[in-house]
Formats: C-alpha cells, sequence, structure tokens
C-alpha cells in the first residue's frame, strides 16, 4: 500500500498475511452466495477460488 503521508521519508506499509486471508476469504464468501443467489456467472466465483502464485 502506498504511504500515508506524502513528505519526504515516508514509507509504504505492508498488509499482513492474516489480513490477506481475512479480506479474500469475504470476497470469496460473497461471491459464492451472489452465486448461488444468480446474481454471479459461476465463472466470476471460480476464477477467485483457484490457487495462484502470488
Amino acid at each position: 500500500m502506498p504511504a500515508r503521508s506524502r513528505g519526504p521519508g515516508a514509507r509504504a506499509h505492508y498488509r499482513s498475511e492474516g489480513t490477506e486471508n481475512a479480506i479474500m476469504g469475504t470476497v470469496g464468501g460473497v461471491l459464492s452466495w451472489c452465486c448461488l443467489q444468480g446474481r454471479v456467472p459461476p465463472t466470476a466465483a471460480g476464477a477467485l477460488s483457484r490457487s495462484k502464485g502470488l
């Protein structure tokens, strides 16, 4: 993530792995629910469920 300030010496900060997993878990759950409701095509939920080498 970009630095919060624009001053000299401002450092970027990084999310922890646990935070990233929580966000993606929530997004996956919402997409799965939307898929069951017919609001999102199954390919959208399937594309995010595959593991990728980040």
